[in-house]
């Protein structure tokens, strides 16, 4: 990457990932069933079982993120490239 590439950053992605057994996940009961494929119903469970989980750690994270990057952004607009 040349210097001039690592001065322009058109997009940005964030990634976090955790692996932990289904049984684990808040919301999942003793009457539930560990899911054995991979079809849509499926998938809706687990999405449903971890959307709040999810939901509040974005929630914690978003706003530390979003201040660093503005942070990050005011102390290198005087030095970017126009």
């Amino acid at each position: 990457m040349s210097n001039s590439d690592s001065e322009n950053v058109d997009a940005l992605r964030l990634i976090d990932q955790s692996s932990e057994p289904i049984k684990h996940i808040n919301g999942f009961l003793k009457h539930h069933r560990i899911p054995t494929t991979r079809n849509a119903g499926d998938q809706k469970f687990v999405v449903d079982l971890t959307f709040e989980e999810i939901d509040n750690d974005l929630q914690a994270t978003f706003p530390f993120t979003s201040t660093s990057l503005r942070t990050e952004k005011k102390r290198n607009s005087g030095t970017r490239p126009r």
